[in-house]
């Protein structure tokens, strides 16, 4: 509940226009009254409003992690940011998707392996072209 006030905050929403959404959104105006979903439907329509896209950069273990090092120098020569395997323009992330979790680098080494796979087939597919 205290990430909508912070995200509100961020937007530059005063406390009247917040609650004015989240009546608009969910019909209540207390956040104590929403459920989780709701909370979630809220927080997300502000995060949009404002363009937070979540914590989309580089991991902060990389430095200690060798396929968290691949994957960064392909990225590199790809020129990609972190971002392009973090977040998914139309549906889940590459990471997500080959990994099932949310951040690279809380993926199992076969799950960094398979996303090391992928941008290798994407710079494969780039020098084709």
């Amino acid at each position: 509940m205290r990430a909508i006030v912070v995200a509100a905050n961020a937007a530059g929403l005063s406390a009247d226009a917040r609650h004015d959404l989240q009546i608009d959104l969910t019909g209540k105006a207390s956040l104590k009254d929403m459920s989780f979903a709701e909370v979630t439907l809220v927080l997300d329509h502000i995060n949009r409003l404002t363009g937070y896209k979540g914590h989309a950069g580089k991991p902060k273990t990389v430095d200690a992690d060798l396929q968290l090092q691949k994957i960064e120098a392909l990225l590199a020569d790809l020129k990609l940011p972190w971002e392009y395997i973090h977040s998914g323009k139309n549906g889940p992330s590459m990471v997500r998707r080959l990994t099932g979790k949310d951040r690279i680098e809380w993926a199992t080494a076969e799950g960094k392996a398979a996303v090391i796979v992928a941008l290798i087939k994407r710079a494969e597919k780039l020098k084709e072209a």
